[in-house]
This record gives structure tokens, sequence and C-alpha cells, in this order.
């Protein structure tokens, strides 16, 4: 009908989805989130065909994004996430958020708008995504990236510190743990268990 590939996959598998949830069947309806993932791994590669630099170091764009393709893209080095649909609480959010991957969710007919190889910047902090931005937003972008990283290790200082509330009471810090590189989060954050 002349969209692009990566429109063409969604609208199909789409149209999958939506059979499967006329079904009365709870097993079979429970396959709607292996076609997601599917979606999700067939955008990636179709995208990734234009430029394999696009996907691999820098942004990944995406109708959805299962929690399998966030750990896969952790260790192909990409460096944010975007997606049409989502919401900060999805599994895949968290695990982005936990590994340390900025994560942009709900921006709606993003697909269309962004080509591969389009420089963006994903703000996961205040749910911004910048396409195509300017150098100037480049530079203010980058200068907030530095004070924020001068932040985090300035508070450093204060992890190997028993947590006390301002009247003194003593408090114990737990992590959260859903992965293995948890472990190793919570360990360098002064974490004293799970």
């Amino acid at each position: 009908r002349g969209v692009s590939a990566p429109l063409a996959i969604d609208a199909a598998l789409e149209e999958l989805e939506t059979r499967l949830r006329l079904v009365e069947d709870a097993y079979l309806r429970e396959k709607i989130d292996d076609i997601d993932d599917l979606r999700t791994r067939l955008l990636d590669h179709v995208l990734d065909s234009a430029s394999r630099a696009h996907l691999g170091k820098g942004v990944v764009l995406s109708s959805r994004i299962p929690p399998s393709l966030v750990l896969e893209m952790k260790t192909e080095g990409a460096q944010g996430l975007v997606t049409e649909t989502g919401g900060t609480t999805s599994h895949g959010a968290l695990l982005a958020r936990a590994l340390g991957i900025p994560m942009v969710t709900g921006i709606a007919g993003m697909l269309p708008s962004v080509r591969p190889g389009d420089p963006l910047i994903v703000d996961g902090t205040t749910g911004v995504v910048v396409v195509r931005p300017s150098d100037q937003t480049v530079i203010r972008y980058e200068e907030g990236r530095r004070l924020a990283e001068r932040a985090r290790t300035e508070h450093a200082k204060f992890r190997d510190l028993l947590a006390r509330t301002a009247d003194g009471v003593r408090v114990t810090l737990q992590a959260n743990v859903g992965i293995a590189s948890d472990l190793g989060a919570a360990r360098d954050n002064g974490a004293e268990g799970i």
C-alpha cells in the first residue's frame, strides 16, 4: 500500500494481535506478547539494515520494546530507547532504567518521522525526544549530562555512611534486584540488603 517496511510490519502484526484478543482461549490470548516481541525484533532488523551504527551505538526506535530486547540492546551498546506505546512503569521501561539506558515511552507517531541515522536526543528524565537537534541543543543537553554525572559522583561520598533520618533514626537501605547486573549497582550504591 505504499508505506514503509516498518509501518507495514507494525500494521500486519497489529492485525494478528487484534484477532488474538478476540479468541476465547486464554492460552492463545497470551501469545499476543510473543507477537509483540516478534514485531519488535523484526522492526529492529529492518531498521538495522539501513544503519548498523544507528542501532548498535545509538537509539533504538520501535512501536514497543519488550524486556528481552532491552537486554539485547544493552549488550549492543544502545544509548537510548524510544517507543510509540507503553508507559514509564512497563517492564521494559523499568529494566532500561535499571540498566542505565535512557528510555522515553508513548511518543505516538514517532516511527514515520524518524529516518535511520537521524540524530536523536533521548532525555529519559523529562520524557523529551528531540529529532535532528540543533548544535546548540546538543551542547545544552551535553552540559546537562555532565552536571548530572558530576552530582552523581559527588553524592558517591555518602554511600558508605550508615543511613539515618535528619533526627538520627537509623534506617536500612535495601535494593530491588531483578537481574544479576542489579547486584553490582546495589553494592556500588551501599545497599545493605535485598
